[in-house]
């Protein structure tokens, strides 16, 4: 589990749900991980081992697949003001990561889409709704046709150490 101060330090634990919480810091394992700024609630991705967050502008992550936990220098940068911070959808089973945003000048909320690397060639971002400078964008989800076309599937996250989730690639739901 992932667990975020507010004041950009992430700290990471082990043994919960499954035994003794206990904080891991020291040594070479890289935690807590200072991110210099304030971030959004961690999200963990069980397959490549990565937490990733949202900033003030975009999408960042930490490398948990190795020792030292180090904080990438990919960042996928999407909003250039007014982020809510709002967590990332971090769809494991077809590595895509999701973010929600304002776009530059307030008009329009944003959907942001990106690989799990953040690479450049996977980013794609769109407007949302209708333009308005008091649009204060929240965290979407998918819908009914992206949760029930699969079989179910083990997933991991940040909370449990197991659970069955169902999914695909359908398209977000936004409202």
């Amino acid at each position: 589990m992932a667990f975020n101060e507010n004041n950009g330090v992430l700290h990471k634990f082990i043994g919960v749900l499954t035994g003794t919480p206990a904080e891991v810091s020291g040594g070479d394992s890289g935690w807590p991980l200072s991110m210099g700024i304030t971030v959004s609630t961690p999200v963990f991705d069980g397959v490549t081992r990565r937490v990733f967050v949202t900033t003030s502008s975009g999408i960042g992550y930490i490398d948990d697949s190795v020792v030292p936990a180090v904080l990438s220098g990919t960042a996928l940068r999407f909003s250039a003001t007014g982020n809510r911070q709002t967590p990332v959808i971090v769809d494991s089973t077809n590595q895509k990561v999701y973010a929600f945003g304002r776009n530059s000048g307030g008009t329009n909320p944003l959907i942001a889409q990106a690989d799990t690397s953040l690479s450049a060639a996977s980013r794609v971002t769109t407007p949302v709704g209708t333009g308005t400078a008091s649009a204060s964008p929240r965290q979407g989800d998918f819908n009914d046709a992206y949760r029930t076309i699969r079989a179910p599937r083990r997933r991991r996250t940040a909370m449990s150490p197991a659970t069955t989730d169902r999914a695909t690639s359908s398209p977000l739901r936004t409202g």
